[in-house]
């Protein structure tokens, strides 16, 4: 049985009344409201009084953390669509600005929460394109260690991202964020979705993404449901009636595969005694990507400064480090 600590308020304060002055101490714990007062007449006589009463409830100003909202992480490389994706599934609640897909490898995530569904999307930007983005660095790594601290509470779902681009199979972008948020941070246990963005010019691309499945399949990209359309509400194309009638299509398919998939209780990834397994993955599955990544990281004791920074004991951040050895 673990002992539970409660914090106390102690407040004091004189009082007078008529011919009698009195001293009111109250104490304050989490459950109840406890008051002391001790009154003095004029004739000396003194009197002590305890009286108790159920704490009046705090309201809730809980985040979505605290407040048992599902965790659906929406991850893909900068400029695919993301932010327009959560634009169109917040009916444009929160107006994110949209990026122009130059940030590189950040894996910066931004939470936004839809209460109408109790669910919470995580915006988190992953791996992009080797020759477009830049290669990840301590502060991109940092923000990855952040991140899957985050997921402490357990998730509950993956949307992955892409935009069109003549359907081929990125090996980086695609592969890389499937291997490193499916296979690596969600243990194979929190589905995942692909949703396809920019079908803007696609015949049927409402169907695109299940007539394609087979190659995602194919190439060990093994999702729930292919979601594909588009997401585009600003610009010279968000006011044409068909690119209107996809982008309802899309939020409507996208939604309804939400639902249909989501799991009810979360998956616990980010256990302490799981948390190294997962960064030592994550870690070497970046070595792979880019290669040039140990030149910038692994010398003189970088990597126990970031994990240092990530909020690990000395001797921890050391351990942790040795696990990453600079690639020959």
């Amino acid at each position: 049985m673990t002992d539970t600590a409660s914090t106390v308020d102690v407040t004091t304060s004189e009082l007078s009344e008529s011919s009698t002055t009195f001293t009111e101490v109250t104490l304050s714990d989490t459950d109840t409201t406890t008051t002391l007062t001790e009154r003095t007449a004029e004739s000396g006589l003194r009197e002590a009084v305890f009286t108790e009463e159920p704490r009046a409830a705090v309201p809730d100003q809980s985040d979505g953390e605290e407040s048992g909202y599902r965790k659906v992480v929406v991850v893909g490389p900068s400029g695919a669509g993301k932010s327009s994706l959560i634009n169109l599934l917040t009916e444009n609640q929160y107006k994110i600005k949209v990026g122009d897909g130059a940030r590189g490898v950040t894996f910066e995530s931004q939470s936004y929460l839809v209460p109408s569904r109790n669910i919470e999307l995580i915006d988190t930007v992953g791996v992009g394109e080797v020759h477009r983005g830049t290669v990840p660095n301590a502060e991109s790594l940092e923000n990855l260690i952040e991140l899957i601290h985050g997921f402490e509470k357990g998730l509950h779902l993956f949307v992955m991202v892409r935009q069109h681009a003549g359907g081929r199979i990125h090996r980086s972008s695609d592969q890389g964020n499937y291997e490193i948020f499916f296979e690596a941070i969600g243990r194979k246990k929190v589905p995942a979705l692909l949703a396809v963005t920019a079908c803007e010019s696609v015949t049927d691309r409402a169907g695109w993404g299940e007539r394609n499945k087979k190659h995602f399949d194919n190439a060990g990209l093994i999702f729930k449901k292919i979601v594909s359309g588009t997401c585009v509400m600003e610009g010279p194309l968000a006011d044409v009636e068909l690119v209107k009638e996809g982008r309802e299509q899309m939020k409507k398919d996208l939604w309804d595969a939400i639902d249909d998939y989501i799991l009810l209780n979360p998956v616990d990834v980010s256990k302490r005694e799981g948390r190294k397994e997962i960064l030592r993955n994550v870690l070497n599955i970046l070595l792979r990507l880019f290669p040039n990544l140990g030149s910038r990281l692994w010398v003189s004791d970088r990597m126990k400064d970031i994990f240092q920074r990530a909020g690990y004991p000395l001797m921890e951040a050391r351990r942790l480090a040795s696990h990453f050895q600079k690639p020959k």
